[in-house]
């Protein structure tokens, strides 16, 4: 192909006003990914093509690849979404960003992806963890998507704050019963440690965030059934991350090490560990930890890293 290839991101225009997409979100790692790092990569011919209702689907035919964003692909995002329906009849390699796990597992988000005609699924969960729950059918890549460094990569507020460790994230006590024993039991009990601050991140718009990390020495990344944004957000920001690390999240699989760059938890001995750092918080090796997390994040998991990754797919697919 002499020239460069056309390559479209669709997404439901509601979320540049109120999703995952819009300026002011609490979390800006989508939008920076989406609408940061891709339009840099030369690559491609990156168009983000933002869709309501009365979206065609076979605009879709003047690209040769198609990255689709949404939380549960179905063949249409309520009444006020862009319609997915004849996308199976467009014949290019499709990229779909994965939803959550417990999402996707309670949906007809297989059969969609089957209909559609998906070819590549990613997500920053691990390849383990989306093959227990959803098998071999899909190929799956591991991207990460959103670790700006010029967010993250900032020196810290010195000194830091050493003798309470930060726990954030929704409690998620609100979720189904079996949800919450899934994902985030540990992470509940975790606040419950002497010690432990707990902080929800919806208090932190956008670029609050990655400050409120960087005034911590430590805090807790924790999720028993996946991996989540908190585990390369906490590190990126240079803090010495607690880790809750399972059979199910697989979190040994992405290069991080307990004990090197971070360190593992789990429901048997996160608050021996926790109260092992409290009491030694002055310790320099904790410091070194964090040192080391933070740069293996950011030279392998930055969003320009993953961009350039993700273009690569599209590549070999096209």
């Amino acid at each position: 192909m002499t020239t460069r290839p056309k390559v479209a991101f669709v997404y439901n225009k509601r979320d540049e006003q109120q999703g995952l997409l819009a300026t002011a979100h609490r979390n800006p790692n989508t939008r920076a990914f989406f609408m940061s790092a891709l339009p840099l990569e030369k690559r491609i011919d990156y168009t983000p093509l933002a869709c309501g209702p009365d979206w065609d689907v076979n605009e879709l035919r003047a690209y040769d690849a198609v990255i689709l964003r949404n939380m549960v692909p179905t063949k249409h995002w309520g009444t006020k979404g862009p319609s997915f329906a004849g996308m199976g009849d467009i014949k290019i390699p499709k990229l779909l960003k994965q939803a959550d796990l417990h999402d996707i597992t309670r949906s007809d988000w297989a059969e969609n992806c089957r209909e559609f005609g998906v070819n590549v699924v990613f997500s920053w969960s691990t390849k383990s963890t989306f093959r227990q729950c959803m098998g071999d059918e899909f190929r799956f890549e591991h991207i990460v998507h959103g670790i700006d460094p010029a967010a993250f990569d900032i020196p810290p507020p010195q000194p830091r704050v050493k003798d309470q460790v930060l726990l954030a994230g929704v409690a998620g006590r609100s979720l189904r019963p079996e949800v919450f024993k899934r994902y985030y039991a540990v992470r509940a009990a975790c606040g419950e440690v002497p010690g432990v601050i707990w902080s929800n991140p919806t208090a932190h718009a956008g670029h609050m965030f990655p400050p409120l990390l960087r005034h911590f020495q430590a805090g807790i990344a924790a999720c028993s059934g996946c991996v989540v944004a908190k585990y390369y957000e906490m590190a990126a920001a240079g803090m010495m991350t607690f880790m809750e690390a399972t059979p199910e999240n697989a979190v040994d699989e992405l290069g991080f090490v307990d004990g090197k760059n971070c360190r593992f938890i789990n429901a048997d001995n996160y608050a021996e560990r926790i109260a092992e750092y409290l009491e030694t918080a002055d310790d320099p090796e904790w410091a070194g930890i964090a040192e080391r997390g933070q740069r293996f994040v950011l030279d392998n998991y930055s969003m320009h890293v993953q961009a350039k990754k993700l273009v690569d797919i599209i590549l070999e697919l096209i």
